[in-house]
This record gives C-alpha cells, structure tokens and sequence, in this order.
C-alpha cells in the first residue's frame, strides 16, 4: 500500500487530463495452477482493486478523468501503422513486421491505450485500422 501511495505522489496532476489505464481484472480469474508456482504466488499477492481504488480517488481530486481501456492486442499491435501479430512483441522489444517501427514494448501499448482514448473506444478491434494477421490472411 505505502508503494502505491508514494506512486501515486509522484505524479504531476497539473497537466493531467485523462488518465488510461488497463482493465487487468480478470487477470488472475480461470488462471490458478497454470502458471508456475512463483507467478501464481506473485497473483495471490495481486493489489489491483486496491490499486485501481486510490488511483480513482486522486483522480477525483484532481479533476482528472479515469478510463478504462481492454489490453487485448495493445502489446502486439503496431501503435504506427495498426498491424497486430503476435511476432511483434519480442519479450520488452516491440518490432512491426509489416512497417518496421521499433519501440520498448510497454511504451508501445501505452501508445495503443492511448489511441483507444482519443477513439473513443473500448478495445483496438473497435479501430478502423486494426488489421491482425488472422483478418489479413482469413
């Protein structure tokens, strides 16, 4: 809790209009016993609510508005040129196969949150770029 708070402290709301985050949770449900015993350890300890909580909280007390954005795809999807396939995401690095665009993979989501915010729309299916390579080769 006292990691979230200091988190949370850190942040310059003065240029904040909108803040994006993921909807992680159902992050752990149907998940338990199939991953490794340290990870599901890891998700026992999972804070998301409380998390998600304080993180409203100071957003109403800045005037900051809070949404929530499906994470689906956002790591495998270029944020450039809409191209998503699972062979972007190269562990942290996110390289586009189809345009060559190259970020950290993270910064790249955000990115794709991003857009889903200025769209208007809950997940990057809804956006009239996304092209996947199942929708491309199907």
């Amino acid at each position: 809790q006292s990691l979230v708070g200091k988190a949370l402290k850190a942040i310059d709301w003065l240029n904040v209009k909108v803040l994006a985050i993921e909807n992680l949770k159902s992050v752990k449900s149907g998940k338990r016993w199939t991953f490794s015993r340290v990870l599901n350890r890891r998700l026992s300890h999972w804070a998301y609510a409380l998390i998600r909580e304080r993180l409203q909280q100071d957003c109403e007390e800045h005037g900051v508005r809070l949404v929530v954005k499906n994470p689906a795809y956002t790591s495998q999807t270029c944020a450039v040129c809409g191209w998503c396939e699972r062979a972007n995401r190269q562990s942290d690095r996110f390289v586009c196969k189809r345009c060559g665009h190259t970020n950290q993979a993270d910064r790249n989501a955000a990115k794709n949150l991003e857009h889903l915010v200025m769209a208007g729309v809950y997940g990057l299916r809804s956006l009239p770029n996304f092209t996947s390579v199942a929708k491309a080769t199907g």
